[in-house]
C-alpha cells in the first residue's frame, strides 16, 4: 500500500487533488477534518475532555458542542487552542492509524490522507510521501469567496493563521501548483 499525504492551505485545492486521486486511481481517502469532527460526538472520551474543560457554555440545546462557541473561546486564547489540539490531534492520529491497518488487510493499493495540518499533527509520519497543493493567495481568496461565501477579510485572516507553504515545502516530496482550473490538474496528478 502506498500512502500519500495531501496538504496545503485553505483554498489551495487539496480536495480537488484528493478527488482526482480517488477517481483516477481508486484511492481510499481519509479527510482529517472529517475525522476531527468525530472527536466532538457526544459520548466519546474526547467530547468528555472538551466539555469538562470548557463547561456547558459551549453546548447547544441538544448537548452537542457548538463549534462557533468553541471557536470563539479557542481563537481568543492560544492556551485554549493548544488544549483542544492536544485532545483532537492524538484522537485523529489514532483513528487514521486504525483505518490504515484495516485497509492494509483488504489489499488496498493507494490511500490518501488529506489534512491542512500534516506536520503539526504528525500525520506525515504515516505517509510514504507528502504532496503540497499550492496556490497564490489571490487565487485562494477568490475560491473561498466563490465556494464558501467568505469575505476577503475573513479569507486573509484564515490564510494568515495557517502555516505558509514556504515553511513546509522542503518537507514535501511534490508540489502541485494549482492556480488554474480543476481540469488542468489531470495531467499533473500522477501516481
Amino acid at each position: 500500500m502506498i500512502i500519500i499525504g495531501i496538504c496545503g492551505g485553505v483554498g489551495s485545492g487539496k480536495s480537488t487533488v484528493v478527488d482526482l486521486l480517488h477517481d483516477k486511481y481508486g484511492a481510499q481517502v481519509i479527510k482529517a477534518d472529517e475525522v476531527g469532527h468525530l472527536a466532538f460526538e457526544p459520548g466519546s472520551e474526547t467530547y468528555r475532555q472538551i466539555t469538562d474543560h470548557f463547561g456547558d457554555g459551549i453546548l447547544d440545546e441538544d448537548g452537542n458542542i457548538n463549534h462557533r462557541k468553541l471557536a470563539d473561546r479557542v481563537f481568543a486564547d492560544k492556551n485554549e487552542k493548544a488544549f483542544v489540539d492536544s485532545v483532537i490531534h492524538p484522537f485523529a492520529l489514532g483513528y487514521i492509524r486504525e483505518k490504515i491497518s484495516e485497509w492494509k488487510k483488504t489489499g488496498e493499493e493507494l490511500l490518501v490522507i488529506e489534512t491542512a495540518l500534516m506536520f503539526e499533527t504528525g500525520c506525515d509520519s504515516l505517509c510514504d510521501e507528502v504532496w503540497l497543493v499550492a496556490a497564490d493567495e489571490k487565487v485562494r481568496i477568490e475560491r473561498l469567496k466563490q465556494n464558501r461565501g467568505y469575505s476577503e477579510e475573513k479569507s486573509k485572516s484564515i490564510i494568515a493563521a495557517q502555516v505558509s507553504d514556504d515553511e513546509i515545502i522542503d518537507r514535501c516530496a511534490r508540489v502541485i501548483n494549482n492556480n488554474g482550473k480543476p481540469e488542468e490538474l489531470n495531467d499533473v496528478v500522477i501516481v
